[in-house]
């Protein structure tokens, strides 16, 4: 098995101005080595080169993070947060129905902090309206692999 590593993954959302013109960036996760994401950005950053550069800061800084649990919404659920000079920088992937499941998988995050892989570039992942059942995904030209359907479940 693979251990835990830094995704890079471009964002796309709609611009508060009002006027609809899409905003893109750059977010982090880090996920383990099943795949399983342990943590992500806070918010996201205006392109690689800054995401990377958070990346590097927050490794390096370690030491001096400020993590936090906490109630997660109006419904019982906890989550996890981590400041560094009270500037939030990384959340939990998702909200848990325990505080120890907070607590154990925020311990995940710290420990695969400083050993995770650094990647290159962004990772590209397929657009969810490609994930549908019954759709093709087509090769790049020049692969030489043939297309293949989805199954249920797959492409998560």
């Amino acid at each position: 098995m693979a251990g835990p590593r830094f995704l890079y993954v471009p964002t796309v959302a709609t611009g508060e101005d009002g006027g609809g013109e899409p905003v893109t960036g750059v977010t982090w996760r880090l996920v383990g080595g099943n795949n399983r994401e342990l943590g992500r950005a806070a918010a996201a950053l205006a392109d690689l080169a800054t995401c990377r550069a958070e990346v590097a800061e927050l490794r390096a800084q370690a030491a001096r993070l400020c993590p936090v649990l906490a109630m997660a919404g109006g419904m019982g659920m906890w989550a996890w947060r981590v400041a560094l000079d009270k500037r939030l920088v990384a959340v939990a992937p998702r909200p848990y129905r325990r505080q120890r499941e907070a607590q154990y998988n925020l311990g995940q995050f710290l420990a695969a902090l400083p050993a995770a892989v650094l990647p290159e570039g962004v990772s590209v992942r397929p657009r969810l309206r490609d994930l549908h059942l019954g759709t093709r995904l087509r090769p790049a030209p020049g692969d030489g692999r043939a297309p293949r359907s989805l199954a249920v479940g797959e492409g998560r």
